[in-house]
């Protein structure tokens, strides 16, 4: 690696350096690229591949690009030393005037490595209004598929770096919230690149409800509720849907895009189906804590919708995990709380004690169920009768 450096400096053809530059570009994307890359960064190549950044020939400026990305991606003590000489002030610039997708697609992968190497990086990259910049360049570019690729829903959804550890401010993440920005996401039907997005949107409304506000306002909420017809969903998308309809707008879901509908389709699906996989199981518990939270308030919208049957299944068969059951039988609570609904039903009398019965010899008891059947029988002593006659 010493010798090509050398022969880099040394040689004033610029197509001849462009050769060395690639051969070093090839050289870091091997197996032990860490080795390389510290080499490059002792040799103070950093500076050098900062000054070919802004060079007009495009294959250099490629290939250097390149070449920081790959050391951005190998140590801390690397990523501090392209970041300290100025590097992402260049890339910023770089953005908003090339014409060459392969230079700006390699840049946004380079930015996506600084945003998840630390929080200050992450932190620098959002005062500089990189989501912003890059959202208005992407409207730009809205009829270009090849910009809204994988690298790119992962470079924006690694501004959530370190999320645990510090919030991200709103106002840095608000430009994405464009529909015509996440409707050419999904259009394009990359499950990888959809899941970046959802869980970019995910964290940002967990704990924002002005986002949330703003997927009403801008179109948003239509377009992520019709993901619902689809049956390769993301758990943050679900999550997304469970935000919403654990907040103030969870009305608008209800009575405008008619998510219990929505929701009750998914979990039929669900229902017929021979095995469910891990993430099939999660989906499924997420999705009847969900009708739980709307039983409270939105009671007779979910009795009209009927999950009766699709309830007495999970509750009854093996094949779902006790987290589900332990859901459904939320809903269930939920919807008896001012009617008889469990005791007009018989299949969900026999279908509740077989629930408990299964629970017994595991020694796991769902309390709340038996404080709720205790005080529907205080109230109404006769319940006691048609509770014992289906066990």
């Amino acid at each position: 690696m010493e010798t090509l450096i050398n022969e880099f400096h040394l040689n004033d053809e610029m197509e001849q350096k462009y050769l060395i530059m690639k051969k070093i570009r090839e050289m870091t994307s091997k197996s032990k690229i860490k080795n390389i890359c510290d080499i490059l960064v002792d040799n103070n190549f950093v500076e050098t591949l900062n000054r070919y950044l802004i060079k007009d020939d495009d294959n250099i400026v490629f290939e250097s690009t390149w070449i920081l990305t790959n050391i951005l991606s190998t140590s801390n003590e690397n990523t501090c030393n392209v970041v300290n000489q100025n590097t992402v002030n260049t890339f910023l610039s770089i953005l908003q005037t090339t014409d060459n997708f392969d230079i700006f697609n390699q840049i946004v992968w380079a930015i996506g490595n600084i945003l998840g190497n630390s929080i200050e990086h992450r932190n620098l990259l959002l005062e500089k209004n990189y989501v912003f910049i890059l959202t208005n360049l992407l409207s730009e570019k809205i009829d270009d598929d090849r910009y809204f690729d994988e690298i790119m829903s992962w470079s924006l959804a690694n501004c959530y770096s370190f999320y645990n550890q510090e919030i991200v401010q709103y106002k840095y993440i608000e430009p994405l919230f464009n529909s015509e920005l996440i409707n050419k996401f999904y259009s394009l039907k990359n499950n990888e690149t959809i899941s970046n997005i959802e869980y970019l949107l995910h964290k940002t409304i967990e704990n924002e409800n002005r986002a949330i506000e703003n997927l009403q306002e801008k179109g948003t909420l239509h377009i992520i509720v019709s993901r619902l017809n689809n049956m390769h969903i993301s758990t943050y998308l679900i999550k997304i849907i469970g935000n919403i309809c654990a907040g103030e707008l969870a009305d608008i879901l209800v009575e405008h895009h008619n998510i219990v509908f929505h929701l009750k389709q998914f979990i039929e699906q669900f229902s017929i189906m021979n095995h469910l996989n891990t993430q099939q199981q999660f989906l499924l518990k997420e999705m009847l804590w969900i009708i739980s939270n709307l039983s409270v308030d939105f009671q007779q919208k979910v009795i009209d919708a009927d999950f009766r049957h699709v309830i007495a299944k999970f509750l009854t068969l093996r094949k779902y995990n006790y987290e589900a059951k332990i859901e459904a039988m939320w809903i269930l609570i939920q919807l008896s709380a001012e009617t008889y609904y469990i005791f007009e039903h018989n299949d969900m009398l026999h279908a509740i004690v077989l629930f408990l019965q299964n629970l017994l010899p595991k020694n796991r008891i769902f309390y709340p169920f038996l404080i709720f059947l205790n005080q529907s029988i205080r109230n109404e002593p006769f319940l006691i009768e048609d509770f014992k006659t289906t066990n």
